[in-house]
């Protein structure tokens, strides 16, 4: 009995040290690669090797990225140009259209040429507004912008200045000031007589066309958006067109007072102006305003009154005067009050008293 035993005893022993073998050797032996047991490099090389294997897979990996990226874009540019021709192809048939229906009401013949330019109706003594878009139903007015279309660089003037670097005045380019300041001192600009803006307002389609007004939204973010302007000008009615002519669109509203002792001159011409703009409104009756008086303030809260009358979907009212000009655009201006959302930003001086003993 002891030696089966001792038989047994010695029998596990052995068939442990065999398992012990096999996991620890023999199946690490028998998974290697033929390569590997036959390799007979150092291990430095061996690591190298393996190093420089995943550089060429990390290598084709971003090559591969990027020439996924390059197509992708090649991809996009060529579906914005697509949009891109196709919008402007179905404008050209749109603008085509209305210039041959306008061109068909006029009694002599019109050359195919002329539809490149819009042809003025002929001067009338009745005074042709131009509508005002309320956004009370967003839809439906998108619908009619949409059918007409948005503003584009080629609606906006192309102004040329002859003997003057631009870029060289903008940099501040002492040379070119002075070159600048010579030319404004021998060709003084001859201001515009009020007269003259009632003469030209009196056909409106031809004002509108010939002095470029923005008859359309830069973009739904911008026509989505109208603002309620208040302008008190008591001076220079060419001044005062050329800043309504910059901040004009026509979802907004814009309310004008003309000071009471202005010339009465004066007073013809923006009333004449703002007759061929159905958002554009003189307020009545016309107060003298004496500065540091409330006769500043009250023009003011009239037009706030007159403007929340008029319509309510405005966002924001700005308040400004003749002798003002924008530094940006609508658009950019829309995007800045957005970001106010619903805030103000206000500048103010604040006196203080010092008493002394």
């Amino acid at each position: 009995m002891a030696k089966q035993l001792r038989l047994l005893f010695f029998g596990s022993v052995i068939i442990a040290v065999a398992v012990f073998l096999y996991f620890n050797y023999w199946k690490d032996l028998i998974s290697k690669p033929l390569d590997d047991i036959h390799m007979t490099n150092s291990s430095s090389d061996v690591v190298a090797f393996y190093v420089d294997v995943e550089n060429v897979v990390q290598d084709s990996h971003e090559l591969t990225v990027k020439e996924t990226k390059a197509r992708a874009r090649e991809l996009i540019s060529t579906k914005l140009k697509s949009i891109y021709d196709t919008r402007k192809e179905q404008q050209y048939q749109h603008h085509k259209s209305n210039h041959a229906h306008n061109v068909a009401t006029i009694p002599h013949r019109i050359s195919e040429t002329a539809f490149a330019h819009p042809v003025p109706p002929p001067v009338t003594p009745e005074m042709h507004k131009v509508p005002f878009h309320h956004t009370t139903d967003l839809t439906v007015h998108r619908g009619k912008l949409q059918s007409i279309r948005m503003l584009t660089t080629a609606d906006l003037p192309t102004i040329t200045v002859s003997g003057a670097n631009c870029t060289a005045l903008f940099r501040g380019d002492e040379t070119e000031l002075n070159k600048a300041g010579e030319f404004q001192n021998t060709y003084a600009k001859e201001g515009v007589e009020p007269m003259k803006f009632v003469q030209q307002a009196s056909n409106c389609s031809q004002f509108i066309a010939k002095r470029h007004y923005a008859m359309w939204p830069v973009n739904h973010e911008e026509e989505d958006f109208p603002i309620a302007f208040s302008i008190l000008m008591f001076k220079d009615v060419e001044q005062f067109e050329r800043l309504l002519r910059a901040i004009y669109r026509p979802q907004n509203l814009y309310c004008v007072h003309v000071d009471n002792r202005s010339a009465s001159d004066i007073h013809a011409a923006v009333h004449a102006i703002a007759r061929c703009f159905d958002n554009v409104f003189i307020l009545r009756p016309s107060i003298a305003v004496h500065w540091g008086w409330f006769s500043v303030l009250e023009p003011e809260l009239k037009c706030m009154k007159k403007l929340l009358r008029r319509s309510k979907k405005w966002k924001y009212f700005i308040n400004l005067t003749g002798q003002e000009f924008p530094l940006k655009t609508n658009w950019q201006i829309v995007r800045i009050l957005k970001a106010f959302n619903g805030s103000n930003n206000m500048e103010g001086t604040v006196k203080r008293s010092v008493l002394l003993n």
